[in-house]
């Protein structure tokens, strides 16, 4: 599983306005690419990356790239296809409508892009994103295999005196299986994603929280989150360590 790369989905919990989907219509590539929102909030110019992996012969990008504020989303501006080289280019564009206005932040938008590409073909991706930086991949025949991590919170209540943070790290026969609590400023919260970096034989998990509230007021006490995240890799056999830090929590490092 060398040069495995893996997918980091973003932890937005504001919105942006939904667009109609329509980004790439008349392009040249539309058949190629497709392209889909997964999530807008406030983030800064550091909230830039990208990740990859292979999904039924398509290359999957994961991506978070800088906006002027969230309320954008990310579209292709441009493909191409040349010995060996994909290069994909992605921009931002307003969701915004008429006279609707949006937070004054510096917004991090993440997104899907799926590559309908001959994987033998190919041995680099290059994707560049307008308002960021430009990133490259070296494709590799081990790259992480799914659609990414997939998490949900399980349960979410007050904590108790029995309520310890701790993670749980099992293979699959597709991936990493985590089970696991961490606290959490109040109970109206949900675990999220914030980062995932991988490589032969190690994977390291970062794992935040998000408020569930649109508005309104929650309890008053210490909230405590049990979770679980399924983590697709290539060949789980060859994964050694699993490292989950839970952001403002504790670090994990499990052996298996």
């Amino acid at each position: 599983m060398a040069g495995a790369v893996f997918a980091t989905v973003g932890a937005g919990c504001l919105e942006a306005p939904a667009a109609d989907g329509s980004n790439n219509a008349g392009n040249e590539w539309t058949e190629a690419v497709t392209i889909e929102p997964r999530g807008a909030s406030c983030g800064g110019p550091d909230d830039d990356h990208v990740a990859v992996s292979v999904a039924e012969e398509d290359l999957v990008v994961f991506g978070r790239t800088p906006a002027p504020n969230p309320c954008h989303e990310a579209i292709v501006t441009g493909y191409t296809d040349n010995d060996g080289e994909v290069r994909l280019t992605i921009d931002v564009e307003s969701t915004l409508e008429g006279d609707e206005s949006c937070i004054q932040c510096v917004g991090k938008i993440d997104y899907r892009a799926r590559l309908d590409v001959d994987l033998d073909e190919i041995d680099t991706l290059v994707v560049s994103h307008v308002e960021g930086v430009e990133h490259r991949v070296t494709i590799d025949s081990n790259l992480s295999i799914g659609e990414g991590p997939a998490l949900r919170t399980i349960e979410s209540d007050c904590i108790s005196d029995a309520d310890e943070d701790h993670v749980e790290a099992h293979r699959e026969e597709t991936g990493i299986r985590l089970e696991g609590g961490r606290e959490a400023p109040n109970p109206c919260h949900g675990v999220v994603i914030e980062d995932v970096r991988g490589n032969s034989d190690r994977l390291e998990i970062d794992l935040d929280v998000a408020s569930t509230l649109d508005e309104g007021a929650c309890i008053e006490c210490v909230g405590f989150l049990s979770y679980d995240a399924t983590l697709p890799v290539a060949e789980p056999e060859d994964i050694e360590t699993v490292i989950v830090r839970h952001v403002d929590g504790e670090e994990h490092e499990i052996v298996l």
